[in-house]
């Protein structure tokens, strides 16, 4: 299956799931490391935007945001999701990145939640050039990413069905370290890692139906751990900021 056709059945028939109370704590969490990393009142540009959650939830934080994404139900869903809410600094496009021409250095940020490692290996680094390319001279990229570091896919095999439920063929874990180095050879400067989350996000994806008092709890412990100098370097998931 592509990752097309993955992700339009997936959105398509788990709406819902973008609700559950640990996936929500997880990506209120995530909103806080985004909005800290973009430059205020910025012009953004969001890449692999999915159903446009942080995107919504951090509109009120920056002048405009358009959403790209190759997925026509996360598109139909995202847009839906924005008008709903009544915010009118949200625009979707569906969209192949590969394929998609904006002019240069028309946004003050990038954003990649939860892209990068639905790419080829061969693409990241051009594709970070491209998004280089996007941003005004000073504007920061931003991206999130699960590592292939993190210590609790040594797990995987124990929920192999419900993990491949959830992921498409194509997508990878990524070394930290290989989104820095292609972030540098893209003409980034000032990269940085932000280390986001200890176990939260793939619990968010193999426990969806956790009691919300246990979601804040999970999530609070979570946020301790990821703090500890020696263990973050195993954490489930990364930041990347980066200065163009």
């Amino acid at each position: 299956m592509s990752e097309q056709a993955h992700h339009d059945e997936f959105y398509g028939e788990n709406a819902d799931f973008f609700q559950s109370p640990l996936f929500q704590a997880r990506h209120r969490r995530d909103a806080e490391i985004v909005k800290r990393l973009t430059p205020t009142n910025a012009r953004v540009l969001s890449l692999g935007c999915g159903e446009g959650g942080l995107e919504l939830d951090l509109a009120a934080d920056v002048q405009h945001i358009l959403g790209i994404d190759l997925s026509v139900e996360a598109v139909e869903l995202a847009r839906r999701q924005a008008a709903q809410a009544g915010v009118d600094n949200l625009d979707y496009r569906q969209a192949d990145v590969v394929d998609t021409e904006l002019p240069g250095e028309s946004f003050d940020a990038v954003w990649g939640l939860a892209f990068l490692h639905h790419l080829p290996p061969s693409m990241v680094e051009p594709t970070l050039r491209r998004a280089h390319d996007w941003l005004r001279p000073g504007g920061r990229l931003v991206t999130i990413d699960p590592s292939n570091r993190r210590l609790v896919r040594h797990l995987a095999r124990f929920v192999k069905d419900s993990y491949d439920e959830h992921h498409s063929p194509d997508e990878r874990e990524l070394d930290p370290e290989e989104v820095i180095t292609a972030a540098r050879a893209a003409g980034f400067s000032d990269v940085r890692i932000v280390w986001t989350d200890f176990a939260t996000g793939p619990m968010a994806w193999l426990r969806p139906t956790m009691p919300r008092w246990a979601a804040r709890t999970v999530v609070a412990i979570d946020s301790a751990v990821v703090r500890l100098p020696v263990i973050q370097q195993y954490s489930s998931g990364y930041a990347v900021s980066a200065v163009a």
